[in-house]
């Protein structure tokens, strides 16, 4: 590794030391990141990591790792890189319901409306998932109903994600599948153990953590 990369590499450490990332650990990662950073440019494009790690397009997996592209531009660098998928494989079962409502508040209100719960499920199954999936269009229908009765606050959203577990299962698939395709499935184990220690099992956002 070039004197440029452990430069690099040291600059950013006391960030990932926040994560109880290991250098070793952040070594593995960067190693990840330079296959597909294949002009060495220092980013790499969205859709072009999702395509290297064999996850195909979709607007729900962008979102997961747009919230780290600060500027907007598509690109992401190594550090948020790292943040994306820490921030991500590391949820557990009982966090992950309000990762995704949080990413789907967008007034952040403390509620989903029936537009967002609608955007929730377009991204997860696709635009087109009333035409061509029967659990989704069954599962909207369910969250449309209880949109309409009451407000759809986090209590009332992980209350119905109980009932309706299929409701999240493809950012589940997402999970578990880039828990695989980097590290594997034990290092991300790991790591959402240290980030309950440092959450006190709760879910905490990433930006109060470091």
């Amino acid at each position: 590794m070039s004197a440029v990369d452990e430069k690099l590499l040291a600059s950013l450490q006391p960030e990932f030391d926040a994560l109880k990332l290991t250098p070793r650990e952040v070594r593995s990662l960067y190693r990840i990141f330079m296959k597909v950073d294949i002009d060495h440019s220092g980013t790499v494009g969205l859709k072009e990591l999702l395509n290297y790690l064999e996850m195909g397009e979709a607007v729900f997996k962008d979102r997961v790792f747009s919230i780290f592209d600060e500027d907007g531009s598509g690109q992401i660098d190594f550090r948020e890189f790292v943040l994306s998928l820490w921030n991500y494989c590391t949820l557990s079962k009982a966090t992950l319901d309000v990762f995704a409502f949080d990413l789907y508040d967008k007034n952040n209100d403390g509620e989903l409306s029936v537009d967002e719960a609608e955007e929730l499920l377009k991204d997860l199954y696709g635009a087109h998932y009333a035409q061509h999936n029967p659990t989704a269009r069954f599962v909207a229908f369910e969250l449309k109903k209880v949109c309409e009765k009451s407000s759809l606050d986090i209590d009332h959203f992980q209350n119905f994600i109980q009932y309706h577990p299929s409701l999240l299962f493809p950012a589940f698939q997402l999970q578990n599948a880039l828990r695989s395709r980097v590290l594997g499935a034990g290092f991300w184990e790991r790591a959402s153990e240290r980030r309950i220690e440092l959450s006190d099992g709760k879910f905490v956002p990433i930006s109060r953590l470091m």
